[in-house]
């Protein structure tokens, strides 16, 4: 994964066509994202290429590559992986901050709204479930090719370890015995960010 602080960098000629006339500031978080994403794929010896998006805006990555793209003021990262070790990955950040007004309610399950109620208040939790949640949906979209819901996921937090399972409820768009039912994950905090990523491992022959 590769990480920038910054917003600088430059887009190839195809990228610069692609996303057409934008603000500003959405033209810099789409160069340092696939700044960031280049540097990354060139840990796995893959040259710069353009990487175009697609009805969701999901990036489009490179034959047999899969990853992930986020930003938030000030932070941008990018991960990305062969799919012969990672079926999907999905990556998110986002600013500490307090969820607005019913936020909480509305993105959160019975289980999970009783769980975080009972948990230790050192972490974020409200802000950390949404986060999960979106890490979730960059994985499942790619994959499957429907938009999930925040009821269609419900996350189990391994408080301890930093680590959570997202499990996929049956209603969700094209669930099935051969879409993922699980994802594992993993969480981080600091005193800025809260930092999420959600992952299927691609299973051994």
């Amino acid at each position: 994964m590769e990480v920038f602080d910054s917003t600088a960098g430059t887009l190839l000629p195809e990228e610069y066509a692609a996303l057409g006339n934008v603000a500003d500031k959405r033209r810099r978080e789409f160069t340092s994202g696939r700044e960031c994403a280049r540097s990354a794929l060139s840990a796995l010896g893959i040259g710069p290429a353009p990487i175009l998006f697609g009805a969701a805006m999901e990036p489009l990555w490179p034959p047999d590559i899969c990853g992930s793209i986020t930003h938030c003021q000030g932070y941008v990262a990018a991960v990305v992986a062969r799919r012969v070790d990672v079926h999907g990955i999905g990556i998110d950040a986002e600013s500490r901050r307090e969820l607005g007004a019913g936020v909480f309610e509305r993105i959160s399950l019975p289980e999970e709204r009783a769980w975080i109620g009972a948990a230790t208040p050192l972490l974020p939790w409200e802000l950390l479930l949404f986060s999960a949640k979106e890490s979730v949906f960059k994985v499942w979209y790619p994959l499957v090719g429907t938009m999930l819901g925040f009821r269609h996921a419900r996350i189990e937090f391994g408080s301890a370890r930093g680590d959570f399972r997202a499990m996929i409820h049956p209603d969700a768009p094209r669930a099935g015995r051969d879409e993922p039912s699980e994802l594992g994950g993993r969480f981080c905090v600091s005193e800025r960010h809260v930092l999420t990523s959600a992952f299927i491992l691609t299973k051994e022959k």
